[in-house]
């Protein structure tokens, strides 16, 4: 018996996508189909762009809210920033920063 694999194309890099190298979920509020390691790549974008937002937002003070959610997530693997508002309120040293 001979089973007939369906491929999908990849959202990202619009190559053909076997559905077992396939990542699926939200990117951007999008629901996006993508080889593993386009999907890897996408997200440190994703992660430098929302980076960037949260540092111009600080400066501007606009909304601290994104600066903690974008910071969030290095949280985890203690490489946390603090923002440019922390560091000149408190001073960098109590972070060790540089």
């Amino acid at each position: 018996m001979i089973h007939k694999v369906e491929y999908m194309e990849c959202d990202l890099c619009h190559k053909k996508l076997h559905p077992l190298d396939a990542h699926c979920g939200r990117l951007r509020e999008k629901f996006t189909t993508a080889h593993i390691d386009c999907w890897n790549k996408a997200i440190e974008i994703v992660k430098e762009e929302d980076l960037t937002d949260s540092i111009e937002a600080c400066d501007a003070q606009i909304n601290c809210n994104q600066c903690v959610i974008a910071y969030g997530s290095d949280f985890e693997n203690n490489d946390f920033v603090p923002c440019n508002f922390i560091r000149k309120k408190y001073g960098e040293s109590i972070w060790d920063y540089k």
